[in-house]
């Protein structure tokens, strides 16, 4: 206490190192698998297990939850084209036809 009070200013605090994380020796490893789109953690953690991993699959899950949320967010990325350069037609098939192939009249819903 004695030493804080004869100072002038307040005591200024640095942050926190950041602690090495269990999967950082494999960060590597899973960047490359989730880019040839394997996101499921329990396949990642088999994989991981193979080449030694010894956390638990929490960690994973934590790990890819951000990423997940970055990969969709990227996915539904809207773009916009000029007039007569994109086309969309929609394609729907019916049990029963529309026009009665014998006579070509409609047919009615009964």
């Amino acid at each position: 206490m004695r030493k804080y009070l004869s100072e002038n200013e307040p005591p200024q605090y640095a942050p926190r190192p950041k602690r090495p994380d269990i999967l950082d020796p494999y960060k590597d490893f899973i960047t490359v698998r989730l880019k040839d789109g394997v996101w499921n953690a329990v396949v990642l953690m088999r994989e991981l297990k193979a080449r030694g991993y010894s956390g638990q699959y929490t960690a994973i899950k934590d790990y890819l939850r951000p990423r997940r949320q970055q990969a969709h967010a990227a996915a539904v990325r809207r773009f916009e084209t000029p007039p007569g350069k994109q086309a969309q037609v929609d394609w729907a098939s019916s049990a029963t036809s529309p026009m009665r192939m014998e006579t070509g009249s409609r047919s009615t819903a009964s």
